[in-house]
Parts: C-alpha cells; structure tokens; sequence
C-alpha cells in the first residue's frame, strides 16, 4: 500500500496552517475520518481525500482559491472551428488535467499539459486539438486519473 508523499504533507500541513487549525482539531479530523492522528500515517489516497476536504473548507472561507476556477470562460474564442475541438471540449481537458496534474500554478499546470500532448499526441498547442484527437485525449486522461487514484 502507497503512503502518503512528502509533497502531499506538505500541503496538508499548508492548508492546516492556512486555515488555522489547532493541533487537537487537525488530529481529531485525521482520526475521525481515517483512524490515524498524523498524516504520516495516510495512504497516498487518504491524504488525497484529506487535502480536497481541506481545500473545500478553505475555498468555502474565502482561503483558496480552486486551480479549476480559471477554466470557466477559457477557450471561447477558438468556437466555430470546423473539425477542431470545441471549447467545451478543450475545457473538459483543461479540468481532467487539473485533476490529475500536481501542479501549483496554473502556469506550471498549462506547461505541464502541453508538453503531455506534444509528447503523446504531437500536437503543440490545446489551440490544435482537432475533434478526433481530442476524443482520445480524453480517453488517456480518464485512464491516468482511473489509475492514480487505484494506487
């Protein structure tokens, strides 16, 4: 079983900071939800689970800011392209890589996406997706996420 990484405790130990939990509280969260009083003690998909329900709380206060909210308009411009993606397709692909990625900043995470379709794909831009290709995009990306949460 896969524990949990250094990078998601960091980020747990982030967001219990940023939202000013105590330790008596952080423990007893870690305990009534998954048994344990450290996130040491989480399995790589514990602490996944941990830190969404940490971040929904510090978006819910006002803390966080979700790393999906800059997709919601993203890729209007490009409507209308005969045998291209469609918007909605391109931010369909944008959220399943915002999901899966572990990038900070949306920068890092446009980066990051780029190179996954240039690589895979050959296609150097979101902006060129045509529909087929897209389609298997998507299908990649449901399987990758499918398997980073079975580990």
């Amino acid at each position: 079983m896969r524990m949990s990484d250094n990078k998601q405790k960091a980020m747990i130990h982030q967001l219990k900071k940023l939202l000013g939990l105590d330790n008596d509280v952080y423990k007893e969260m870690l305990f009534n939800s998954y048994g344990v009083t450290s996130s040491k003690d989480l399995t790589y998909k514990q602490a996944t689970d941990f830190m969404t329900n940490l971040k929904k709380q510090a978006e819910q206060a006002g803390l966080w800011e979700s790393k999906r909210s800059f997709q919601k308009y993203n890729y209007n411009n490009l409507e209308g392209r005969e045998g291209m993606a469609t918007p909605k397709q391109l931010r369909m692909m944008a959220a399943m890589w915002a999901d899966y990625s572990n990038c900070e900043t949306n920068e890092d995470r446009e980066k990051a996406f780029r190179n996954f379709i240039s690589k895979r794909f050959s296609v150097s831009d979101i902006k060129f997706i045509d529909v087929k290709t897209a389609s298997k995009i998507i299908h990649a990306l449901k399987i990758m996420t499918e398997q980073k949460k079975a580990v």
